[in-house]
């Protein structure tokens, strides 16, 4: 796959492409929620939602044809007698209409879900960005009990901003 290719793609489409890919090691798992790495990163990934459901469909509609083919080769060869062979087509038109299931459901799902990583790969670009600043990683590590277990006299009553005021 090209490089221009792999960065159009969505985060479901290319977890697709590594589960089928020998060369690729990664887990499926290490696709998603992972934080922005640029502006155009973030541009690539919501512009996913759109684009996957075509791409998939299209890969799935290509397999469709090819599976097709192969019922037609195995009762080609089952009417001239090559039994053998009419199995092996069968096993692959078996084969072939799973994966084009699983691709259609794919392509049906994969907005939902490229959604879902877009969503979660903000929380986590927002988690370290304030992490990387000793006040965001004072926040973090406090959570919302530190806020909330400050004293009463150091929230202004009449200000507007949750944050309390400084004295």
């Amino acid at each position: 796959m090209t490089f221009s290719t792999r960065k159009l793609l969505g985060t479901t489409t290319k977890a697709l492409y590594a589960a089928i890919d020998e060369r690729e090691v990664r887990t499926i798992s290490s696709f998603f929620f992972k934080p922005y790495k640029s502006p155009s990163n973030a541009l690539f990934r919501t512009t996913s939602i759109i684009t996957d459901a075509p791409v998939l469909g299209t890969f799935s509609a290509v397999l469709a044809v090819m599976t097709v083919y192969e019922l037609f080769k195995a009762v080609g060869n089952l009417l001239i007698g090559h039994f053998k062979e009419s199995l092996g087509n069968l096993q692959e038109f078996k084969d072939g209409l799973l994966a084009t299931i699983g691709l259609a459901a794919l392509a049906i799902f994969s907005p939902i879900i490229n959604t879902i990583d877009l969503v979660g790969g903000s929380v986590n670009s927002v988690r370290n960005c304030c992490a990387s600043t000793p006040e965001g990683r004072e926040e973090l590590e406090g959570g919302l009990s530190s806020y909330y277990s400050r004293e009463e006299n150091e929230i202004d009553p009449y200000s507007y901003s949750p944050v309390p005021a400084r004295m």
